[in-house]
């Protein structure tokens, strides 16, 4: 899915085409091609990577229909998978600066914010911040909001009625870009492992079982 339309699916797709090619490449570097089991398991990872046929492939693709074959009469299949992988990576990263709502500066609490986003302490320690399982650091929500509560409490009798509004509103959209920064930073760190494990299937698939491959120049030139 495209950023715009899904994140959160494409976030969760990213990790888990991600971890695939971490399997399958150390299923490349570990499998022992003396076995004819793991070399057909091999040879079936580098047709379906790479879109070219090695000697004597014979099985159905892993990524394709049973009954469809492998080889064409010239010895390729469609496009190099690898290459296409490429596509599902967008190379312009989602915004993960701190640039929240510039809303506050009237309100005399933009300082105040500064100094809550600046501490990098996590939540169990007076801080905003918690890493998730996979270990992005993120901003809390709860207790972000629970800091705006207090500081709202703080500057209640030093506001208007009007300033009153105006500063719920801007919390309001802070908590909403709070939800979107953590979104964005999740995305970025899902295509960073996207792109880790790419380059680790390349790098094994070309250092130790190129030499299963026919078309070994062109492939190289793709």
């Amino acid at each position: 899915p495209k950023r715009n339309n899904n994140q959160a699916l494409r976030i969760s797709m990213l990790h888990e085409r991600a971890w695939l090619l971490k399997i399958q490449a150390l299923a490349l570097h570990v499998s022992d091609i003396s076995s004819s089991v793991y070399r057909e398991a091999c040879l079936a990872i580098l047709s379906d990577a790479f879109g070219h046929c090695a000697e004597n492939m014979k099985n159905a693709s892993m990524f394709q229909s049973p009954g469809t074959p492998i080889c064409t009469s010239s010895g390729l299949m469609n496009r190099n998978k690898v290459l296409e992988l490429l596509e599902v990576v967008q190379f312009r990263c989602p915004d993960t600066s701190m640039k929240y709502p510039q809303l506050l500066s009237n309100l005399r609490v933009e300082s105040k914010i500064e100094e809550i986003l600046r501490n990098s302490a996590t939540s169990e320690f007076g801080g905003v911040y918690y890493f998730s399982e996979r270990g992005d650091r993120l901003i809390d929500l709860d207790a972000f909001h629970q800091k705006l509560i207090q500081m709202s409490q703080e500057l209640h009798t030093q506001l208007s009625e009007s300033e009153k509004g105006e500063l719920k509103e801007s919390f309001h959209r802070m908590l909403k870009w709070a939800w979107r920064y953590n979104k964005n930073l999740e995305e970025q760190a899902a295509q960073l492992h996207m792109l880790t494990s790419w380059s680790q299937i390349v790098e094994v698939a070309v250092s130790r079982r190129m030499s299963l491959l026919e078309n070994r120049s062109q492939l190289l030139f793709e």
